[in-house]
């Protein structure tokens, strides 16, 4: 941090404009390969809930045409029980994972800007290092 604080220093009372703009290109590009992530990452995970969603419906049908058939027996009423205590515990399952998952992706999604942030600031610690060192070159060599 220290090392960032004195080459941003620097570049602010140089009038570096080719360190600024260097800087500002690598932020803007951070920014747009953020953006794309989580757009991609909005979109499986519609795509998931849409598979899920799909599988709820599948199970509701099934629980629904074993409600339909005659009530003849106490074996179809414990049948019916065990479909909807079936019914329940794949709702709960489903909506744990997907908590789970959006918390994993939140968490990786944090991480990688972070290391991405980290990368970015870095070269262009760099990158006004060296634009100080060639101008000190140029100013030394007149």
């Amino acid at each position: 941090p220290e090392e960032f604080v004195n080459a941003m220093y620097r570049m602010r009372h140089t009038e570096s404009k080719t360190a600024t703009k260097l800087v500002k290109h690598m932020v803007a590009k951070l920014d747009e390969k953020h953006t794309t992530a989580v757009q991609d990452l909005t979109r499986m995970l519609r795509a998931m809930e849409s598979s899920m969603t799909g599988k709820f419906g599948e199970q509701q049908e099934a629980l629904r045409r074993v409600s339909e058939v005659p009530r003849c027996t106490s074996d179809n009423e414990l049948l019916q029980q065990k479909l909807h205590e079936q019914e329940v515990a794949f709702q709960t399952t489903v909506l744990e994972q997907e908590q789970a998952i959006r918390m994993m992706l939140e968490s990786a999604l944090a991480k990688a800007s972070e290391v991405a942030l980290a990368a970015a600031l870095d070269v262009a610690g760099t990158k006004v290092r060296e634009v100080l060192r060639s101008g000190r070159g140029l100013a030394d060599g007149a």
